[in-house]
């Protein structure tokens, strides 16, 4: 929260307490000087200070016609001052929001090719730690104001993802992908739906509840769709069987850039790489590069290729080395100069 609306929320709270505070002394000395009720007490107490010209409950006495010009000069200014600080806090707060949709929409109009996460759940904040960590230009789109409360530098679009406004508004006309994270499957399927109709070329991951879910997801318009709930038992089957194999994946999918990354690249039409082999490219020796596999269109994907495998455009290269090499023969065979 920002500095302003820290003291803002600090200052309701000492304005809160004075009232209260206030309003428990006139209703005690009411009590005592007239002998009145609790509730006829409170009453007459709240109707002094908040100065609303109602009657008295019942004759003052000349002691509590005292009292009360004593209540009157210290308390009359407790009530408008709670109230006022009450709407300078809830002003605030919407002109930060105003101003900060403002700015998020000016940032996300300047993106292109960035992945829109749909949901900042628990699922969501795993996924968006590791876009960051990543450096990948992404959008998240939650219904839930406090969930993306912290998502300063990341652009946020407050909204139903399961609607046309809250997509649009997140680019997805120039998005590359879409994450479906939401906790429901249905919303999911969904959300799918609704990305496939506004843009029919986009690559969708979403995420399955359920094991019959995973097949709606794809009818609905899904690329990938992940089991949570799957992967996280595999993954502890393999880690008691195996463990020293997770070791590896954890070093591959979790690696910086000094460490090594498993990533697929695709060669575009332009590429250098293209119509030359394996051993003609040299992965290894000009880039530090292992090719693990290569993924064709229609066709298994070849693990461990042979060095006069040629290349094709359109082949998906899976590779392993260290992340900064990874980009740079990213580059190359995006078609991008050396």
């Amino acid at each position: 929260m920002a500095d302003g609306a820290i003291h803002a929320s600090v200052r309701l709270r000492y304005a809160l307490g004075t009232f209260v505070a206030v309003a428990l002394i006139g209703t005690v000395g009411y009590e005592l000087i007239e002998g009145w009720s609790f509730v006829e007490s409170l009453y007459m107490t709240l109707i002094t200070i908040t100065t609303v010209g109602f009657s008295e409950v019942h004759q003052l006495s000349s002691s509590g016609r005292i009292y009360t010009m004593f209540l009157l000069m210290g308390g009359v200014g407790a009530a408008p001052y709670t109230a006022f600080t009450a709407v300078e806090l809830l002003v605030d707060r919407e002109m930060r929001w105003v101003l900060k949709g403002n700015r998020m929409e000016n940032r996300v109009k300047r993106l292109r090719n960035h992945v829109i996460l749909c949901g900042h759940g628990r699922v969501g904040r795993f996924i968006a730690d590791e876009f960051r960590r990543r450096k990948v230009s992404f959008v998240v789109v939650e219904r839930e104001r406090d969930a993306v409360a912290g998502l300063e530098a990341v652009p946020v679009v407050v909204g139903d993802a399961t609607e046309d406004g809250p997509l649009r508004d997140a680019g997805i006309e120039r998005a590359r992908r879409l994450v479906c994270a939401l906790a429901s499957g249905a919303d999911n399927a969904f959300i799918a739906l609704t990305a496939r109709q506004l843009k029919p070329d986009i690559m969708i991951t979403a995420r399955a509840d359920t094991h019959g879910m995973e097949q709606k997801l794809v009818r609905a318009g899904a690329d990938r769709v992940v089991s949570p709930y799957k992967t996280g038992a595999l993954r502890m089957a393999v880690t008691t069987l195996q463990p020293n194999v997770i070791d590896f994946m954890n070093i591959v999918a979790e690696g910086d850039s000094s460490e090594l990354r498993l990533e697929d690249v695709r060669l575009s039409e332009s590429s250098v790489f293209v119509g030359k082999s394996l051993r003609e490219v040299e992965f290894r020796q000009r880039f530090g590069l292992m090719v693990v596999g290569i993924k064709r269109e229609g066709t298994d994907t070849v693990f461990n290729p042979e060095s006069t495998e040629a290349l094709r455009a359109g082949d998906i290269l899976i590779l392993i080395g260290p992340a900064d090499k990874l980009e740079a023969c990213a580059a190359r065979a995006a078609g991008e100069s050396a």
